[in-house]
């Protein structure tokens, strides 16, 4: 009895396990998947100290990608301190980055106690959408209350300069600003000293001496410099200092470290740094047309006037220089966007990662170049279709150049009760229409005083001369005339700007009912009033929002099997063998259960 129970049980197990050696094995990871490592260069640190995390990424998934690295780091109090984003980061299947490190000053009141961290791998720099990692939180470090200052005067400085670029013989302008947080008073003189990228000292003294008394006030100067003629090329280090006698070495305790404050180049002229690079999407076919959108900003100290030259490199070396685009003028600290510029990924064009490289032209008669930041980026990557060779070269077509494509659009109407209810909803639509070359998605943003408007903002993406709308929900808060300013914004410019004036009023009263008699039910339903009618799905039964429509490709065949499995033959018959095995043993086990019965009863004398 107990051997037929145990080959059962075997079995049974047996046939379990062919069943589950019949499944289909799930996908693991499609697309992109980043693991992610975080660690501090601390275990804990003090109120005012600087934290550096350092982060790596692997891609782990079956599909290359471009993210911006994002961290978070949650205090105690649950509250987040946002780091600015790393990125774009281009990343391979299989693919690791380097160490990237961020910096966060804790703050002079941050709570003590144990600091979380979050990172995040966004596929755009709005932090719109993210892609998949393994990491949600973890616990990096701890954070500890300031120690007591020392008996004595203890000062906080800050520095900043006018510009971030200088040339030989001009005057470099830094402001200084002094505070003592001490607990003594003192008289003092600033010392600033300008170190070269090889260590030479550019000591200068600040006069006159300053008073400061602990916690009350602030000294602040102005220190120029002039740069000399033979002044090494470079960056350049400042290191402030705040001492009791200019004929003594004795220094006042402060929080000031060396740092870089500007750098010293041959000639005054504009550097441009590219902020953004980022195509449509992340891989492309031969014959399609790659689109990227590039962000410039002027880090110099002048205007400068350029052409944009892009090259797009393929994986085997070989280089494709586009035209370059319509001349710039860019002022120092503002940002140009080139938006939509195309580049047609040629017939036989080489499978693999593709970089691109940009420059700056000043002279297209010389191919002068202006001084720039910016080398080599991996951004896209090129596939063959499946089942169709490259093409020949005399089948493939002439490479169209980059073209740009303005992207302009302005508020077209607004519509707007004239007059609004105290406390009632009421919906306001902005209509956007696009007067530009190319596809543009732009930033709608209501700011109203006495009434509430939500959502903050709507993105209202439209096509050439075509027409979008916004639409919001308006609660007056306060009686009067509520002025709204609207403004459309691509980027960091402002397209466009309207006022509207709304008038509030008190809400109508409610009228007066009289008491209904009682009477009985009746059989016949009351008709419906327009209001309780059933509007299509399409009517907006709850809160209007700025929809997004996306247009979804057809699912491939493998997508629909994995998304619809099939009972395939050999899994049926699998399941078809093991039911039989298990009805099989049943039979032998009431077999064998009837012959210990009947040899029971044998033993007592009795026969059936």
């Amino acid at each position: 009895m107990h051997a037929s129970r145990s080959f059962i049980a075997a079995a049974f197990f047996i046939a379990v396990m062919l069943l589950a050696s019949s499944l289909p094995p799930s996908a693991a990871h499609p697309g992109p998947f980043f693991t992610i490592s975080v660690t501090s260069d601390k275990g804990s640190y003090t109120q005012g100290e600087t934290a550096t995390i350092i982060v790596t990424v692997k891609n782990v998934g079956d599909e290359m990608a471009t993210f911006y690295l994002g961290v978070e780091i949650v205090g105690p109090d649950n509250n987040v301190y946002e780091l600015p984003l790393s990125g774009p980061i281009f990343l391979d299947v299989g693919a690791t980055t380097d160490q990237i490190q961020f910096t966060w000053t804790i703050p002079d009141n941050a709570p003590e106690g144990r600091y979380r961290v979050r990172v995040d791998c966004w596929k755009h720099a709005d932090k719109s959408e993210k892609w998949d990692d393994d990491l949600s939180e973890i616990v990096l470090f701890r954070v500890y209350a300031k120690p007591t200052p020392i008996p004595g005067p203890l000062f906080s400085i800050t520095v900043t300069a006018e510009s971030k670029v200088y040339a030989r013989g001009e005057n470099a302008v830094v402001h200084i600003k002094v505070r003592n947080i001490g607990v003594k008073p003192a008289y003092f003189y600033i010392v600033v000293t300008f170190i070269s990228p090889s260590g030479k000292n550019y000591t200068i003294i600040v006069e006159p001496p300053a008073y400061l008394s602990p916690g009350y006030g602030l000294v602040a100067r102005e220190v120029s410099w002039t740069i000399p003629e033979d002044a090494e090329l470079g960056e350049y280090k400042i290191a402030v200092d705040c001492i009791q006698d200019p004929h003594s070495i004795a220094r006042y305790e402060d929080d000031f470290v060396e740092q870089v404050i500007f750098t010293v180049v041959m000639e005054l002229a504009p550097v441009f740094h590219v902020v953004v690079v980022e195509p449509s999407k992340n891989s492309y076919y031969p014959g399609e047309a790659v689109s990227l959108y590039i962000v410039v900003e002027n880090i110099g100290n002048t205007e400068g006037t350029f052409y944009l030259s892009i090259t797009i490199v393929d994986p085997s070396g070989v280089r494709y220089e586009l035209d370059p685009l319509p001349p710039k003028v860019l002022y120092p600290g503002s940002r140009v966007v080139f938006s939509n510029v195309e580049w047609k990924v040629p017939a036989n064009a080489t499978p693999g990662s593709y970089a691109v490289e940009i420059d700056f032209i000043s002279d297209l008669s010389t191919g002068r170049k202006w001084k720039d930041t910016f080398t080599r980026m991996y951004v896209f990557r090129v596939s063959h279709l499946q089942g169709e060779p490259p093409q020949t070269e005399e089948e493939q077509q002439e490479t169209p150049q980059a073209e740009l494509k303005v992207a302009e659009a302005s508020i077209a109407s607004i519509d707007v009760p004239a007059q609004v209810a105290l406390g009632e909803e009421s919906y306001l639509k902005v209509y956007v229409i696009n007067t530009g070359e190319a596809y543009i998605a732009a930033k709608v943003i209501c700011n109203a005083t006495g009434a509430r408007i939500s959502p903050e903002y709507a993105t209202v993406e439209v096509e050439p001369g075509a027409i979008g709308e916004a639409v919001f929900k308006l609660l007056a808060e306060s009686e009067g005339t509520l002025n709204i300013t609207i403004l459309l914004a691509h980027g960091d410019y402002v397209l466009d700007t309207r006022v509207v004036e709304v008038e509030a009023v008190p809400p109508p009263a409610a009228p007066a009912t009289a008491t209904p008699e009682a009477s009985w039910p009746s059989q016949t339903p009351a008709p419906q009033s327009p209001s309780e009618l059933v509007e299509p799905s399409f009517s907006p039964s709850s809160e209007p929002q700025a929809t997004e429509l996306i247009l979804q490709p057809a699912a491939t065949e493998s997508q629909q099997k994995l998304q619809q499995p099939e009972l395939s033959f050999p899994l049926l018959a699998t399941m078809a063998a093991a039911l039989a095995v298990l009805i099989s043993l049943t039979i032998l086990l009431r077999r064998a259960k009837v012959k210990a019965q009947s040899a029971a009863h044998s033993e007592h004398g009795f026969t059936r």
